[in-house]
């Protein structure tokens, strides 16, 4: 029986402003012209439409609780008002309208009883997740900030060698070699550090997020251009260090929140073709730097990123947005989203929660194993009498390798549980390590075998991010955007230790080891590192076992 019919044989009718005539959040629906009292009797046919040209939209704001606890949705009537037998015979009475699923309605307008679901009213105009062009345009967006913020600081290699060779700036000012090195590790270490602080900010503060990401492209581009008129290693410090790792992070971290919004089913899909952005950009701008400053020098290439960096970031911008509507003011005003206690008793259980324990366990680890990897592998391809082109070849091997690992476990995550994924990676990278690396990794060919295996293996760990946090958080988009803030802090700890590691390490060579072996380069320089790295790994294989068990 359709509820026309149930309206028809019960007689009744009740009130939109009566308590009994809706439901849970009915109050948060507004008002709309009404339909003239005294419309002919006609055919539902001639009954006017509030269609979506019409400028009778409407809202249905706060209360509302729509996809991911967004509390706001918008509401388009799409079809035509529907009225009761009752209501056409008598032109003088109320006007009774049966409510389409998107249409709005007047509190002076009845309902038919029993009324429609609430879930039916809250059907909207919202473009869908994880199809549609809107989606994908996207996350070809996010792409390009992956490839823009990460990319380059990953490239800082490159900068590094010329300051070192060629001095700073137009009048070739010597580089500090002990803090130079800090820049790159700073750039990229400290980004990952501005995480909770900015999820502390935005989560409570959500239509602040599109002019964070404005102010983090300004930011971002003015540290490199800053850094294109430096002539102390302290002006690198500040400006390619410290400036560009702020305004990436006010970039980076609000833009992924938005790729909960976009995707839901197919998440881990998406985070793995964003993330091969840092893939891309750490195959592609090395050469690309490397190439400006040979001809141009540090101060114009400087400028030219800047300018580039800007631009890109920039264009993206119309489409780098929610999918869900902001919430109004009143909304952010509500308990919803100041609700301390909560919150923290959602945090005091996800820290309870021995899977996502494990995982920021193995997650710091395999930040130190990857870091120290790419740290080291240059400066081992010299030791071995190779070419520093045959090292910067090894680096892209790497990044290039795990392009194609980062779009598969991401896909793979969306099917299988993702710390048996995370386990078998992080064993295969340790056997890649202690086997490729150690024993065999002499000369270029095994090297780069080297480089090929551990960069598919190890390279898309990040790209499990968000199957590990759906699985704790569900869809609760404030503790998503909180626990991603906080994976990813642990892996710029991870990053900046490495810098502390790396000497200690270098400290305690193994002399005697045999020399056709990793351990035994450069006087066993390097068997210390390799045993590390790998032993690491083997513990985080390991933990991400034990949190399956």
């Amino acid at each position: 029986m359709s509820y026309l019919d149930t309206a028809n044989s019960s007689k009744e009718t009740l009130p939109l402003d009566t308590p009994n005539g809706r439901e849970g959040n009915d109050h948060a629906l507004r008002s709309t012209p009404t339909l003239p009292r005294d419309a002919p009797a006609k055919a539902n046919s001639d009954t006017p439409a509030l269609g979506k040209d019409s400028d009778q939209l409407q809202h249905i704001p706060a209360g509302v609780v729509g996809l991911m606890g967004i509390p706001a949705v918008q509401a388009n009537a799409t079809g035509p008002a529907l009225t009761s037998a009752n209501s056409r015979s008598n032109a003088s009475s109320t006007m009774t309208a049966q409510l389409t699923p998107t249409a709005t309605v007047t509190s002076t307008m009845t309902m038919s009883y029993p009324p429609v679901s609430r879930s039916e009213r809250l059907l909207t105009q919202l473009p869908p997740p994880d199809r549609g062009p809107q989606a994908y345009i996207f996350l070809v967006c996010a792409f390009f900030v992956e490839v823009v913020v990460w990319g380059i600081p990953g490239a800082f290699g490159v900068f590094l060698e010329y300051y070192t060779t060629h001095g700073i700036g137009k009048h070739k000012a010597p580089a500090n070699h002990t803090l130079l090195p800090w820049v790159g590790t700073l750039c990229q270490g400290l980004m990952s550090l501005f995480g909770p602080p900015l999820a502390w900010i935005l989560n409570p503060r959500p239509h602040l997020r599109i002019p964070f990401i404005w102010a983090g492209i300004a930011v971002l581009s003015a540290s490199l251009l800053a850094s294109s008129f430096s002539f102390k290693t302290w002006h690198l410090l500040l400006s390619q260090g410290i400036g560009f790792s702020i305004g990436g992070a006010m970039v980076f971290f609000p833009a992924m929140a938005f790729l909960n919004e976009w995707f839901v089913k197919r998440r881990g899909m998406a985070a793995g073709v964003t993330y091969v952005g840092t893939a891309f950009g750490g195959v592609c701008f090395p050469f690309f730097i490397a190439a400006l400053l040979a001809r141009f020098g540090d101060a114009i290439t400087l400028q030219a990123l800047a300018c580039a960096s800007g631009v890109l970031l920039g264009a993206c911008m119309p489409w780098l947005k929610p999918r869900l509507p902001i919430p109004t003011k009143r909304d952010l005003r509500s308990e919803r989203y100041h609700d301390t206690e909560k919150r923290q008793d959602d945090m005091k259980r996800v820290w309870k929660n021995k899977g996502w324990s494990m995982f920021m366990i193995s997650n710091f680890m395999q930040a130190l194993a990857f870091t120290i990897t790419t740290l080291f592998l240059p400066s081992y391809a010299a030791s071995i009498g190779l070419s520093p082109s045959a090292g910067s070849a090894s680096l892209a091997a790497l990044n290039a390798a795990s392009i194609f690992s980062r779009i598969g476990v991401g896909i793979l995550s969306d099917k299988k549980p993702p710390h048996l994924i995370a386990s078998v990676i992080m064993a295969v990278s340790a056997v890649s390590v202690f086997l490729l690396w150690g024993l065999a990794s002499t000369s270029l060919a095994p090297l780069l075998i080297f480089s090929l295996v551990f960069g598919f293996a190890c390279g898309p760990w990040t790209c499990l991010y968000v199957a590990m946090i759906k699985e704790v958080a569900s869809d609760d988009l404030p503790l998503s955007v909180t626990l991603f803030s906080f994976a990813a802090f642990g892996r710029g700890v991870g990053t900046i230790i490495t810098a502390f590691l790396s000497s200690l390490l270098l400290a305690r060579s193994m002399k005697g080891a045999e020399a056709w072996t990793a351990f035994g380069v450069a006087d066993g320089k390097f068997g210390s590192v390799v045993m590390f790295t790998g032993a690491i790994l083997v513990v985080a294989a390991a933990t991400e076992g034990i949190a399956l068990l």
